[in-house]
């Protein structure tokens, strides 16, 4: 029997909570936070719950921030439709300019995005996963990735995230979703 010791010992203790769910595995990512992190995230799910009229899963990580952000529930556009906003001031209540991001449920299909020419920019990722990038038509939008579960199309949607890693970054964040 092979004894580890130092930084042996310590990589095999780690991997080894890790694989016990003790440490979770976004944890190690840098770009993302516990979406307790946002001022009012608890209250802002329990209250986007109530209007939607029904349980559905939430994310524990969102995309790390340059400041502080609040989180903030509306409805969205249609009955049992609803969005948890992150904001970065707690007078924003997810208007589009202070927004960092958001979260939202619905009982709508995925959008499959398109450019102003036609051209199809929502691409498929791995797990389920479709992923548009950040683009401007007659507005802006940010970055998404959506999924469907349960009978319900999630959507994780932030802004300024460099191009190279927004795929990544809102894929982690889509896998720390978790049943109410």
């Amino acid at each position: 029997m092979r004894l580890r010791t130092g930084a042996g010992l310590l990589a095999a203790a780690l991997a080894a909570a890790a694989t016990a769910g003790v440490i979770p595995a976004a944890r190690a990512d840098p770009s993302v936070v516990p979406a307790e992190t946002a001022a009012g995230y608890a209250q802002a799910v329990a209250e986007a719950r109530r209007r939607a009229g029904f349980a559905f899963a939430v994310p524990t990580r969102i995309p790390r921030s340059g400041g502080p952000l609040h989180a903030y529930a509306m409805p969205l556009f249609g009955a049992g439709d609803t969005i948890v906003s992150f904001d970065h001031s707690a007078d924003c209540h997810g208007a589009r300019y202070c927004s960092a991001g958001s979260f939202s449920v619905s009982r709508r299909p995925i959008a499959h995005e398109r450019d102003r020419t036609g051209q199809p920019i929502t691409r498929s990722l791995a797990d389920g996963l479709f992923f548009t990038p950040e683009h401007a038509m007659a507005d802006s939008f940010p970055a998404q990735v959506q999924w469907q579960s349960g009978g319900l199309t999630y959507t994780m949607a932030w802004s300024q995230l460099a191009p190279g890693e927004a795929p990544a970054v809102l894929g982690a964040i889509a896998r720390t979703v978790t049943p109410p």
